[in-house]
């Protein structure tokens, strides 16, 4: 099977909870957390890479500047949720009609392979799953971004995909079971554990 033409979108307009937390500026290995994210998208075959900054967006910005990753701005940040940052990048891809894969900037350790399982799927939209525990990053069809880009609802993306299928929800966000961890998610208490 093909692999779709496909874009990314990573939300990091968002400040740190947490005075020590991690930044996604911090090395993880040879990169940057956000650059590894961004290199994982690039092997997997990504179109546009689009990071939608907010909290310390200057130096982000620069961090990111040779990356090929095309940086938006959340300029009201400080009082929006991470679903102004989606709508942001998906207003920015839309004309595409192509699949996003959207992730925060802090969960950077998934691989190639999650990726390409994701798009070679077929799913309207679709998550990775490990121990029953949902991942990222997060698959969104074509179909479903212009009903995203025009939900204004609380609970952020998680409650937008539920609210608008409540009762295909299982139909609609498609969890793909992985026999390893291919996968990872931030915490405020460790860098990176096994979700």
């Amino acid at each position: 099977m093909s692999i779709p033409t496909f874009h990314a979108l990573i939300a990091a307009a968002g400040k740190p909870r947490r005075r020590d937390s991690f930044q996604v500026s911090d090395p993880l290995g040879s990169l940057s957390v956000i650059r590894r994210i961004i290199h994982t998208f690039r092997q997997a075959g990504a179109g546009d890479i689009v990071v939608v900054t907010g909290y310390q967006a200057r130096e982000l910005e620069r961090h990111l500047a040779r990356s090929g990753a095309i940086c938006l701005r959340n300029e009201d940040w400080e009082n929006s949720d991470m679903m102004a940052s989606v709508r942001i990048g998906l207003a920015y891809l839309a004309a595409s009609n192509c699949p996003v894969l959207f992730t925060p900037a802090d969960i950077p350790l998934f691989t190639v392979s999650t990726v390409l399982l994701l798009l070679e799927s077929g799913a309207e939209s679709a998550v990775p799953q490990i121990n029953k525990k949902r991942g990222h990053p997060l698959l969104l069809g074509a179909n479903i971004q212009p009903f995203l880009l025009g939900y204004e609802g609380n609970g952020g993306l998680r409650e937008a995909l539920w609210w608008k299928f409540p009762t295909k929800a299982s139909c609609l966000m498609q969890s793909f079971p992985l026999t390893v961890p291919s996968f990872w998610n931030a915490t405020e208490n460790s860098p990176f554990f096994r979700w």
